[in-house]
């Protein structure tokens, strides 16, 4: 039976191994029936039997996997299926059984808990958000005094690396990689509070304290989980949201207001289903939710310095500027 509870993005999860990261606790007693996580250690079967490839749709299925590819694999209504492919061969798969609301971690060796965490967070968890009728936004969250600034931004443009910058200065991560926003919309879940930073960057901008964590999907990086949000504290208000512009040229460049139609496409740009696949009818849910999100929460601009120094400065100007960044007490 499951041994451990943890919150994240709204969700309670049951798990019988330790998902590093997440915060734990229980939900209220109003919540939904609670997911249910486990992993099996044991080899990865491919092709499996019967179902169909979803993502990417090129894709061959009973040819080897090509190293670093996602695969989504549609059995039936019910049960979806990720791999994980990281050297050709499939080394992970994510079950989700949507009847009985199971994840079930399959691998071929032992993982150690931060991958698993990883795992499950992106892309397992934005899928059941999405399923649900939640908007999911890539994009890391910020807790600043109670109140929260989503950042958003391509892969590699920096997400994480802002993060720490905002925790040097007092802040707190609410949810590292996923804005999970409520069904009313007026407030994001928390998720994990692990940083996932390349050790360079991140050694410059946090300096002690951080641990060396060498996943064998990427770079060497550094995770820090020193978050100062007060335990327990599920959700909090939507402030602004920001989306990060390619590097500019201006050493430290100040916010500009996106209104309109720019607002809205900054918001699906991000969305993250455009990673994978859910149904179209799904697609278009999140599709009005972010156009509404978009009208209701004000939507900035900032140009992404090229520098540390300049990075800190912009961190400060959106600190100082959040009292101004428009007011969300009308959204209910």
């Amino acid at each position: 039976m499951p041994d451990r509870t943890y919150r994240a993005l709204g969700y309670t999860i049951q798990s019988d191994v330790e998902l590093e990261g997440l915060p734990e606790g229980t939900a209220p007693a109003s919540r939904d029936t609670p997911l249910r996580f486990t992993v099996q250690g044991k080899q990865v079967a491919w092709p499996p039997a019967g179902g169909t490839v979803t993502s990417p749709a090129h894709l061959d299925p009973h040819a080897p996997l090509p190293a670093n590819t996602l695969v989504l694999y549609e059995h039936d209504p019910d049960t979806w299926d990720w791999f994980a492919a990281f050297d050709g061969l499939p080394t992970t798969s994510v079950r989700c059984n949507l009847a009985d609301r199971s994840i079930t971690f399959t691998c071929a060796e032992a993982l150690d808990p931060f991958r698993v965490s990883y795992h499950l967070i992106s892309p397992v968890l934005p899928f059941w958000c999405r399923r649900d009728g939640r908007l999911t936004l890539h994009g890391a969250v910020i807790d600043i005094g109670g109140e929260a600034v989503i950042v958003l931004g391509e892969k590699g443009m920096g997400k994480s690396t802002i993060c720490a910058a905002f925790i040097q200065k007092g802040c707190a991560i609410h949810s590292e990689d996923v804005a999970a926003i409520s069904a009313d919309l007026a407030s994001v879940y928390r998720g994990s509070s692990v940083l996932r930073i390349e050790a360079d960057t991140a050694s410059a901008i946090l300096g002690d304290g951080i641990r060396l964590h060498q996943p064998a999907f990427s770079k060497p990086l550094l995770k820090t989980d020193r978050s100062t949000a007060p335990l327990g504290r599920d959700s909090l208000p939507i402030r602004a949201i920001l989306e990060l512009a390619p590097f500019s040229d201006v050493p430290c460049p100040g916010l500009s207001r996106v209104g309109g139609h720019g607002a809205k496409m900054s918001l699906l740009r991000h969305l993250s289903s455009k990673a994978y696949p859910v149904p179209t009818a799904v697609k278009k849910h999140e599709f009005i939710a972010a156009t509404a999100l978009a009208d209701r929460i004000p939507v900035f601009r900032i140009e992404r310095p090229r520098d540390l120094a300049a990075l800190g400065d912009t961190v400060d100007k959106v600190i100082a500027c959040r009292d101004t960044m428009g007011d969300v007490s009308h959204v209910q």
